[in-house]
């Protein structure tokens, strides 16, 4: 019998998590489940998921928070990370061969949120919309050093529905 469950979720009350150094594979549980939590932070480094499995849609799913990733590597997962009215950092983060078939951003589902990536790898990721990225009601995007082949049936590498959306793609 499989396990389903989340190693931290929390309502309400202002969080910092710290992952280094981690390794999980062959895991079945959402990480991290903060859907009301004001101003929390959420720090990965050194961090890898492989061949990951969460019968829900998303491996993190926060609001209100900062998410900084450091050398974090994602692979063949059937989850991705949701996050709204967030900062996001990603440096040296790879995310290969996600496949969501039922949900939007095979990476990534953003709402309002402002994100940098630099020096990152999104390959072989699809998703129903946005093959690595699905994103609604966000600022324009800084991307430098990214390397992409992704696949979606609406928006090879990025979707998004915001009215008025500006994409800026930096390559190095």
């Amino acid at each position: 019998a499989n396990y389903y469950g989340r190693l931290v979720s929390l309502e309400g009350v202002p969080i910092s998590i710290l992952m280094q150094n981690l390794t999980i594979q062959s895991g079945c549980s959402q990480l991290v489940d903060l859907p009301t939590t004001p101003q929390s932070f959420i720090i990965m480094n050194d961090v890898t998921l492989k061949d990951f499995v969460f019968p829900a849609d998303s491996l993190v799913s926060a609001v209100n928070s900062t998410f900084t990733a450091n050398s974090v590597f994602v692979q063949n997962t059937s989850s991705h990370m949701i996050l709204k009215s967030s900062t996001i950092s990603l440096a040296n983060y790879s995310c290969i061969s996600n496949h969501i078939i039922d949900y939007q951003g095979g990476c990534f589902n953003l709402d309002g949120s402002n994100i940098t990536i630099s020096n990152s790898t999104f390959e072989k990721n699809s998703a129903s919309s946005g093959g690595a990225f699905y994103t609604v009601n966000m600022p324009p995007i800084n991307i430098s050093g990214i390397s992409s082949n992704n696949a979606s049936l609406y928006g090879q590498n990025f979707a998004s529905e915001a009215v008025g959306y500006n994409l800026t793609l930096f390559r190095i």
